[in-house]
């Protein structure tokens, strides 16, 4: 009988896990897998190559094939490639386009990023062994603001002076390493470093280049160790303890130890999908970026080129004094915000929302357009240095030149109930942005 069991449970072991391609593959979408933080898709074909949706060795990898570099990491499946992205925009600011992000600077050209990415993904697709994996992504440009945490890299954003604007500078957005078991239910991960916290913000290239007012005034990174755990191909479940969102191990301050969780729910036709997640979550008092914050994400397929996502986002952070330190006098740009700005508050319980809606079409193998609308309330003006309600409207069209060249070009409309725009004296903003990306 003992013999029995035991040759059951190695054919249960032995079957071969159904592979799951991603829900919008052999579109032209920059991003063809659904929002997910701190882990890999377990068993799906997505996770190759240095780049997202990778299907063939990047030009790194083709310029070193064959020599001693190149063998050396081939063999160990380890994949190089970068990145170089050029924005430009023309707007009816004059001095900043703060609180938006990725064109902070109006009316110019700017080298937003050029990157470079050394990866080992782990691989899900196998049952037999357990894997690891990493990956290293640095960068420098004009992008680097939007990624900095405080005590890594810091002072090149808080300079010296304190005064001047740092416009180019460096960080290195995601380093973890990644140990996979496949025999833990369908799969499950371990991932450990640094990790970005927005499930829908990718760095390399998005649906459209410029990002809402939300996605661009809250944490980028987080440094901890996220378990991701894969049930089924319906539910994927995560878990895991972190430092505070924009707070590195080495900030002689602000350090918050925090919980992060996570459902991913999805139909076996992948039509529809909701991710649920907390990050940052602690005794939600003010410390730098503490916000405590809930996602709700929908994204409904109505074809493989065609899909509609509703992001939902709450967040809040307690007892904040006024200034607490960050005024525009010490941080360039304004961009990290003061306090309550209430000069009659002592101290203060800071509310807000996000909604977010992106519709994307494909029509044709190399082209896509996207439409996105955004309702943004900064209650107290915490999150983004002006309490208002922002609105904004993006329309948005995405072209692939070559396998390595593609490129982005959007208008955009902005609306606050204050003056949050052009240094605090326009409550609208106008743009015209586009964005050239090549890869290596």
């Amino acid at each position: 009988m003992e013999k029995i069991i035991i040759l059951l449970a190695l054919a249960t072991f032995s079957q071969a896990r159904e592979v799951v391609p991603p829900p919008f593959a052999g579109t032209p979408f920059p991003n063809q897998d659904l929002p997910l933080h701190g882990g890999p898709w377990i068993g799906t074909t997505s996770n190759k190559g240095a780049a997202p949706n990778a299907t063939e060795a990047s030009a790194l990898e083709k310029a070193i094939d064959e020599t001693g570099i190149g063998n050396a990491l081939k063999s160990a499946g380890i994949h190089a490639a970068g990145w170089g992205i050029l924005g430009a925009n023309v707007s009816t600011a004059k001095t900043s386009n703060l609180p938006l992000g990725y064109s902070l600077f109006p009316n110019r050209i700017d080298l937003n990023e050029v990157a470079f990415r050394l990866v080992r993904n782990v691989d899900t697709l196998q049952e037999d062994h357990i894997d690891w994996g990493f990956r290293i992504d640095a960068l420098y440009g004009a992008d680097y603001y939007m990624f900095i945490s405080k005590g890594l890299f810091f002072n090149q954003f808080v300079n010296q002076a304190k005064t001047t604007n740092v416009t180019y500078g460096f960080d290195i957005p995601q380093i973890y390493g990644d140990v996979y078991f496949p025999q833990i239910a369908d799969g499950m991960n371990i991932r450990a470093g640094r990790v970005l916290t927005n499930p829908t913000v990718y760095m390399n290239r998005t649906f459209l280049f410029s990002h809402t007012v939300y996605d661009s005034s809250t944490g980028d990174t987080q440094t901890g160790v996220f378990d991701t755990l894969k049930l089924n191909n319906n539910i994927t479940l995560q878990l895991g303890v972190a430092n505070t969102p924009d707070v590195s191990l080495f900030a002689p301050s602000d350090r918050k130890t925090s919980l992060f969780a996570a459902a991913q729910l999805n139909t076996t036709s992948q039509a529809d999908s909701l991710y649920l997640m907390v990050y940052g979550l602690n005794d939600g008092n003010y410390a730098y970026h503490n916000w405590q914050t809930f996602y709700a994400i929908w994204t409904h397929k109505f074809s493989q080129g065609f899909f509609f996502r509703l992001q939902n986002a709450y967040f809040y952070m307690n007892n904040v004094p006024v200034n607490a330190g960050e005024n525009a006098t010490v941080y360039p740009n304004n961009y990290i915000p003061a306090g309550t700005l209430d000069a009659t508050v002592t101290k203060a319980n800071t509310r807000g929302y996000s909604v977010v809606g992106l519709l994307a079409y494909a029509f044709s193998d190399l082209d896509y357009i996207a439409a996105r609308f955004e309702n943004t309330l900064d209650q107290q003006g915490t999150l983004t240095g002006t309490a208002a309600l922002y609105r904004g409207y993006t329309l948005g069209w995405g072209h692939t030149w070559t396998s390595w060249l593609s490129s982005t070009a959007e208008v955009r409309r902005d609306i606050a109930s204050a003056t949050a725009y052009n240094g605090g004296t326009a409550s609208t903003i106008t743009l015209g942005i586009v964005s050239l990306t090549a890869r290596y």
